[in-house]
C-alpha cells in the first residue's frame, strides 16, 4: 500500500478505528464487545461475550496505520501476562487502519497454539517512557527552524 494514500492519523486515532472494526467485527459473528480500555482493571483492549454460549473472548489488539507485514508485535509486560494466563486469548492484529478503503482493512486473529509459539520466543527489552505533553511540544516546535529545501532523489 502506497503510504501517501493513507489518511492522516494520530497513533490514538488509529487505535480507536481498529477498536471500532473489532468491534463491528465481533458483533457481526453474533457476539456482543465491548471496548474496555477506559476500565483501569480491564486487562485487554476488548472483551467480547458469545451470549448464546457464554464465552469470553479476551482481545488484545495491536493495530498497523498500514500493512504491519514483517513487524515484530511489541507487547507490553502487562499485555503478555493476560495472552499467557487467561484461556483462549485471541490477538487481533488490525492491518491498513489509515486506509481511505475500509475493505483494506484485515483483522488478522493470532490465537491458539500460533499465540503460543510466538510467545514462547518473545524477546524482553526495556524501556522508559519519558512523558513529553502536549504543551511542551507545541513550545518546541514553535521555536523550531524550517529544514532547507534538499533534493530527496
Amino acid at each position: 500500500m502506497n503510504a501517501t494514500k493513507l489518511l492522516p492519523m494520530s497513533n490514538r486515532e488509529v487505535e480507536d478505528r481498529a477498536i471500532a472494526y473489532v468491534i463491528a467485527y465481533e458483533e457481526a459473528a453474533g457476539r456482543t464487545a465491548s471496548d474496555t480500555r477506559i476500565d483501569r482493571i480491564a486487562r485487554v483492549d476488548v472483551v467480547s461475550r458469545d451470549e448464546a454460549t457464554g464465552q469470553e473472548r479476551h482481545i488484545e489488539i495491536k493495530a498497523y496505520g498500514g500493512s504491519g507485514r514483517g513487524e515484530d508485535l511489541w507487547l507490553e509486560p502487562a499485555q503478555i501476562e493476560v495472552l499467557e494466563s487467561v484461556p483462549n486469548p485471541h490477538l487481533y492484529i488490525v492491518t491498513n487502519v489509515r486506509s481511505p478503503e475500509p475493505g483494506s482493512v484485515r483483522i488478522l486473529d493470532l490465537t491458539g497454539d500460533e499465540l503460543r509459539e510466538r510467545l514462547a520466543v518473545k524477546r524482553p527489552k526495556a524501556y522508559f517512557e519519558v512523558p513529553l505533553p502536549t504543551s511542551m511540544y507545541d513550545k518546541m516546535l514553535a521555536k523550531a527552524d524550517p529544514l532547507p529545501d534538499f533534493a530527496t532523489d
